[in-house]
């Protein structure tokens, strides 16, 4: 579970860490924008949500809440 939200929230953390530090061309981003990418990371986050609902998946919970 931890491997998935790290690959779910990595892109979007990096952002937030580098803030207006990033300039064009010195990304280091993960996913780009194509469709492959952007399925995958709707796969990532429907498995998040499954695992969260769940209520026999306690180790997904405490990730999730962490």
């Amino acid at each position: 579970m931890d491997t998935i939200m790290h690959y779910a929230t990595v892109d979007e953390i990096y952002s937030l860490e580098q803030g207006d530090n990033i300039h064009p061309g010195q990304e280091k981003y993960v996913f780009t924008t194509t469709d492959e990418d952007i399925e995958l990371k709707k796969l990532l986050w429907t498995t998040i949500l499954y695992s969260g609902r769940d209520a026999d998946c306690t180790t997904a919970h405490k990730e999730i809440m962490e």
